[in-house]
C-alpha cells in the first residue's frame, strides 16, 4: 500500500504532535535484554532504541511546538504514528495557517 505523505517545499514531514511527553509507552533497553518485559508487550510493535530524559548526560532533547525539551526519540515516534494514523499537518495557502487531515 502507497500513501502520499505531504511534505514542505524542503521535503520535511510536518509532524502532528500529541500533545504531551511520554505520549508512547517507554521500556528500558536494559529490561528488554534481561527479558523483564513480558514478549505479549512488545508483539506485533515498532520498537525504537533512543535516549529519553532519563540520560542526563547524552542529551537528545529537543524542542517541539508543544514541548520545549521532548526526548529525540519521541519524533522519530510521532512521524511513525503520523503514518499509522494517516495523520499530517499541511500549510493551508490561505494566511499561513496549518491544519491537520
Amino acid at each position: 500500500m502507497f500513501r502520499k505523505i505531504p511534505t514542505n517545499k524542503n521535503g520535511y514531514q510536518r509532524l502532528y504532535f500529541y500533545g504531551k511527553k511520554n505520549s508512547f509507552k517507554y521500556y528500558s533497553y536494559v529490561d528488554i535484554l534481561n527479558k523483564k518485559i513480558p514478549k505479549e508487550a512488545l508483539k506485533d510493535k515498532i520498537l525504537l532504541v533512543g535516549y529519553t530524559d532519563t540520560a542526563k548526560g547524552l542529551y537528545d532533547l529537543r524542542s517541539t511546538p508543544l514541548d520545549p525539551n521532548l526526548p529525540g526519540v519521541e519524533i522519530h515516534a510521532t512521524a511513525i504514528q503520523n503514518l499509522i494514523d494517516n495523520k499530517f499537518m499541511i500549510r493551508a495557502d490561505i494566511l499561513g495557517i496549518y491544519y491537520s487531515y
